[in-house]
């Protein structure tokens, strides 16, 4: 036989089972989403940091390298801020953002560009740190002018891989979505077919012991003393509990039922054994003086 359990067990076990298959999609629904807006949010900012960047490599590198070549800027200060340096920092942040190998490609093309342009830059500082013509720092220039195009090109091109990232996240967000509504369908089987078992459960453990005890109830309060449960005690130990309270209950009652009605029994042969003690004497006193009263009369048949 099972385990006897409380009711309070028995509906404490059914509200964890149905808050825990409550909180299983929820869950899952929370972490997937989390993973999936992090990763769209985070190839957004690549993309917005992207353009930011050939924004800068179209309008600033070519600009202060011409102002340095022709001394507009002088190399302390150009030394100290100048958009390739930073553009170099620029583009490891997103490089620290990516993972995936196409990704990583793409940039690694530009910090390789961008390698090239500084490489050029360092060599137009020595030019001018070793007072030779502009000349040769302008025909630099021509290959820095190329090397620009071609910088702002391959960011182009990251952007576009990062969007098509975007867009395949984007995908696998619906195809998410969609294995979700699945595992919520699933789950919502199992949630009817739970509380299915659960009512039917209830119904043998609880229901029909208590629809047994108030038909017990009825019956002796009805006069059939001699009714009693005996079927196996149900599961739950309050009713199994009152189930035998109530068979004990009667027993006794029946036994104190006939202890009374013994004691009856007895008190009544008392009572008639007294009448008969207090008949006896009267009766032969009374035939005694019937008969001596038909002496007196002389009628000696009828008292004889």
């Amino acid at each position: 036989m099972e385990q006897q359990r409380s009711i309070k067990g028995i509906f404490a076990q059914t509200n964890h089972l149905m808050l825990l298959l409550a909180l299983i999609p929820l869950a899952f629904s929370v972490v997937l989403y989390t993973r999936q807006i992090y990763h769209y949010q985070r190839t957004l900012n690549n993309i917005e940091e992207a353009k930011r960047i050939t924004s800068t490599v179209d309008q600033q590198v070519l600009e202060e390298m011409w102002d340095l070549v022709f001394g507009m800027t002088t190399v302390t200060t150009y030394e100290q801020s100048n958009a390739v340096n930073q553009l170099g920092q620029d583009i490891q942040h997103i490089k620290e953002n990516i993972s995936n190998p196409r990704e990583i490609s793409a940039l690694n093309v530009a910090i390789n560009i961008l390698g090239t342009i500084d490489s050029y830059n360092q060599e137009i500082l020595s030019n001018i740190a070793a007072g030779n013509s502009v000349d040769k720092n302008e025909a630099i220039m021509t290959e820095v002018d190329a090397l620009t195009k071609l910088l702002s090109d391959r960011l182009t091109e990251f952007v576009k891989v990062e969007i098509d990232m975007a867009s395949e996240r984007n995908q696998d967000l619906v195809r998410s979505l969609i294995a979700l509504t699945v595992i919520e369908c699933g789950l919502m089987i199992v949630i009817i077919w739970f509380v299915r078992r659960n009512r039917a459960k209830i119904d043998q453990q609880i229901t029909q012991p208590m629809h047994r005890l108030v038909t017990m109830t009825e019956e002796l309060a009805g006069g059939n003393l001699q009714y009693r449960l005996r079927e196996e005690p149900p599961e739950t130990s309050e009713l199994a509990q009152l189930t035998t309270s109530l068979n004990n209950m009667a027993d006794d009652l029946n036994e104190l039922l006939e202890e009374n009605a013994l004691k009856q029994y007895h008190l009544a042969q008392s009572e008639v054994r007294v009448l008969q003690a207090q008949i006896t004497p009267h009766f032969i006193y009374n035939s005694l003086d019937a008969i001596v009263s038909l002496i007196e009369q002389g009628d000696y048949p009828k008292a004889s």
